[in-house]
């Protein structure tokens, strides 16, 4: 897999996150509308929703993208991780496990203090 890209398009005019620039709306997740690499035998294109793209990543050996959506009407929590491989298909939906400890329980039963936000199977900021 080569240049991995995020792609944004603003009035009409696309951007392309490897193009180095100030201001460039393709660095701001929220712009993005498609992800581009290219694979030994095609260009392959993922789009999705405006505004729905958290976080994507390739893999390590560079054999899978990761994609983390929020409010996409395609992955909704809590299986909002997809797994592409090389040629844009879906490997594996990745859901976030349930919680099950004594203190979320409490927070969700409305008598814990602040449990931080949640993100996946991680919780930042958890105060109980």
């Amino acid at each position: 897999m080569k240049k991995l890209r995020a792609i944004a398009v603003l009035e009409d005019k696309e951007y392309n996150s490897n193009q180095q620039f100030e201001g460039n709306p393709a660095w701001n997740i929220r712009n993005v509308e498609r992800i581009e690499w290219e694979n030994e035998e095609e260009r392959v294109v993922i789009s999705f929703t405006k505004g729905t793209l958290l976080r994507y990543l390739s893999s390590p050996d560079g054999i899978f993208i990761i994609l983390i959506f929020r409010n996409n009407v395609n992955y909704l929590e809590p299986c909002k991780c997809v797994v592409l491989n090389q040629e844009g298909k879906v490997h594996q939906v990745i859901c976030a496990p349930t919680l099950i400890s004594p203190e979320v329980k409490k927070y969700h039963k409305g008598e814990g203090k602040i449990l931080g936000h949640i993100y996946g199977a991680t919780i930042k900021n958890m105060v109980l």
